[in-house]
Formats: structure tokens, C-alpha cells, sequence
């Protein structure tokens, strides 16, 4: 979904109330502050503004406020504009303040947060683009049928027997490269997310050459924007290299994959993955690696050492020791969003008569059905 279609979803919430309603905006956050750049908000003369962390700033001329200083019973409806934790506000409107008005949520339907939607303009493509992703046709159902093992880089991939999926046709992931085994498998494919923001063109060129070095038979499928980079490299002339683009705003609900158009945004690189598993027609997926527990333990954790990785010395989430610097706020949200992104891709893979699996040892990911990796030998 585009920005536009949103703006209009919840500017028709919005008349179908009247100018005159009491109205209550929870969450004084980056929505917000959206809502009232993009949407009919500002025509409400009552409105008030809680928030539980943000109150007594002054936000858009109103001091935001606490849940608990507002008269709820002159209250007509509330406009719930935070991403995380709808429901939780839901029952607390009903259950500590008896608000029996109307609740409106601006994210509802949405798969990421509405200030993260972009204008549609934003994703008209030049010619060039468009000839570098029409490429990508002969990939479509290339391996109708088939299975796949998708390698990511949790610790516990370091624990297993590898080595068994080396004439099983294989997608690797980021920092596998990094793997004692990565040579002997030689994955068929490689994909990466965008990468070069962080780790800055010198970074991010010593990243693709590591890679390169590392997989010798393998083709590659990179974000369109690392496409410079790589015309840079003398280490790719004659490599097979693919590119995709990302829209910022995926719609899972009613997507199909197609990598010769926009693909949906990945929260993490093993919905890249997946996405290209599907676009290629394997209908047996099994995923590695995804523990994904960083939301327990606190930490971002990988099968090798934090020194041994350009990207986990550059990532500014994480620090030497792997600790996350984000806030459980942060880490919640990013969850939420991953999994909402699982469970559209688990739906698009049933839709096509594929199936996923995971066959990580451990980790948090319930979405898919579990295997045990030693059982598909």
C-alpha cells in the first residue's frame, strides 16, 4: 500500500466523524506526527493528545497528555496511531476508563507502520531499471518442484552438518560466506539487502569482494541500489549478478511475487530469501538459521564472532559483544513487523501450492512447521 491510498483509507474514518466530536489521538510518536502532515486531522477542533512517555510536550500547539487525565465520558472516539500494542490499548480503553466510543486504529490492515509508507511517485522506475529487472523473467519457476534450503546465520547453523546439503540446490544469506562449509556446499544463489548506507562505499565494496572470494559458482541477487558498486568491481565481471528492488511499502495481502517489478520491503534478509525461493518455483522450503531471539536474550547473535564480520562491526544496533543498543521498544516492533511479514509469505507460498519448514535447531520462530534438519537425509 501506498502513502496516498492510506491518507484516503483514514481520511474516510475520519468523516465519518462529526467536526464537532471530542476526539482522542493515542500516541505523540513518528504516526502522529504524519497524520497530521498527510490527513484531516488538524480540521478537529477538540482534540486531545495522550501519550504514556511523551506527555507534557507541546506537539502540533496541544501538550500532550497522560491516558488518565482525560474525562474519557465526554470522549466521542480515539484515533489509535501507534504500530505496536493496538490491542492492549483497546482493552485498557474499555476496562480502566469504560470508553464505550468508537476506536479507530490508522495502522490497522497496514504490514509496516503508516510513517513508514512512501509516495507512489517514489516508485515510478526509469528504463534502465526496468530493463535490469525484466532480467529477471528467467528465474520465474526455474525450479518448479524443487527443494530448498535457505542458509542464514543464526549460532546454531554452527552445530550442524552442513556438508549434507552440498548437492541439495541452496540460497545463502548476508554473512554466510563466513561459514567453514560455504565453499564445499557453494550455495546456488547468494542474496543481500541493501547494505551500502551503513557500511559506507570502502566497507561495503571489502564486504562483496569477501563474498565473491567465498563462493565461486554461485549467482547473486543484490538490492538495484548496490548495482553502482558492483559495476565498480572488477571481482564481478563475470559473475551472474541479479538485482531487485524494494518497495518501502509491501502489501503481502494481495502480493505475488514477481521479481521483474518492485519486490515488498524485507524486514531481514531470510524474507528476501524466501521471496526469491518462491519467485523461482521451489515448493519445498526449509529455513536455517533463523533464531530470531534477540527479543529474549537481548542480544543479536550469529554463528561467527563479532570481530570475524564487517556488517556486525558497523551495525549500530549491536555492540561488541553482540548486546543490542536498540530499545525493547525498538526490538518489539521490529519482531511484530517480521513476524507479520512471515505469516503473509507463509500465506503467498500456500496460495502457490508451496510449503515452508523450519529446520532451525531452537530459536523463537513458530510461524512455519518445525523439522528436524537430520531427518531429510
Amino acid at each position: 500500500m501506498f502513502l496516498e491510498q492510506a491518507v484516503d483509507d483514514i481520511n474516510k474514518k475520519l468523516e465519518s466523524l462529526d467536526s464537532e466530536s471530542n476526539i482522542v489521538l493515542w500516541g505523540a510518536g513518528e504516526n502522529a506526527v504524519r497524520l497530521f502532515q498527510y490527513t484531516n486531522l488538524m480540521t478537529f477542533g477538540q482534540l486531545h493528545i495522550v501519550d504514556k512517555k511523551l506527555f507534557e510536550h507541546i506537539f502540533f500547539g496541544k501538550m500532550v497528555r497522560k491516558p488518565e487525565d482525560i474525562l474519557w465520558k465526554t470522549i466521542d472516539a480515539v484515533i489509535i496511531s501507534v504500530f505496536v500494542g493496538v490491542d492492549e490499548i483497546r482493552v485498557e480503553l474499555a476496562e480502566k476508563y469504560e470508553f464505550k466510543g468508537r476506536v479507530i486504529s490508522i495502522n490497522e490492515n497496514l504490514a509496516v507502520p503508516f510513517y513508514n509508507l512512501s509516495k507512489k511517485r517514489d516508485f515510478v522506475l526509469d528504463n534502465d531499471t526496468i530493463s535490469i529487472l525484466q532480467k529477471n523473467g528467467r528465474y520465474r519457476n526455474i525450479h518448479e518442484g524443487e527443494r530448498v534450503f535457505i542458509l542464514c546465520t543464526g549460532p546454531s547453523i554452527s552445530k550442524m552438518e552442513l556438508a549434507k546439503l552440498k548437492d541439495e540446490k541452496t540460497i545463502a544469506v548476508s554473512g554466510f560466506f563466513l561459514h567453514k562449509d560455504c565453499q564445499t556446499i557453494s550455495p546456488d544463489y547468494y542474496c543481500l539487502p541493501t547494505f551500502e548506507k551503513f557500511l559506507g562505499f570502502g566497507l561495503a565494496t571489502e564486504y562483496l569482494r569477501k563474498i565473491q572470494e567465498s563462493t565461486l559458482k554461485t549467482q547473486y541477487f543484490f538490492s538495484i541500489y548496490e548495482k553502482q558498486i558492483v559495476d565498480k568491481m572488477r571481482e564481478y565481471d563475470n559473475r551472474c549478478v541479479n538485482y531487485v528492488a524494494f518497495m518501502s511499502t509491501p502489501d503481502f495481502e494481495k502480493f505475488n511475487i514477481d521479481l521483474t517489478n518492485p519486490a515488498p520491503s524485507p524486514q531481514s534478509v531470510s524474507i528476501m530469501a524466501l521471496e526469491i525461493a518462491l519467485y523461482m518455483g521451489f515448493k519445498t522450503i526449509y529455513l536455517l538459521g533463523t533464531e530470531h531471539d534477540s527479543l529474549l536474550t537481548g542480544r543479536y547473535t550469529h554463528f561467527y564472532d563479532y570481530s570475524e564480520s564487517i556488517v556486525s562491526q558497523s551495525n549500530p544496533d549491536e555492540n561488541a559483544q553482540g548486546k543490542c543498543k536498540t530499545s525493547f521498544n525498538f526490538e518489539l516492533a521490529a519482531i511484530y513487523n517480521l513476524w507479520k511479514q512471515y505469516k503473509k509469505i507463509k500465506q503467498i507460498a500456500e496460495r502457490n501450492g508451496a510449503k515452508i519448514y523450519n529446520a532451525t535447531k531452537g530459536g523463537i520462530l513458530d510461524v512455519f512447521e518445525r523439522v528436524d534438519f537430520d531427518t531429510l537425509f
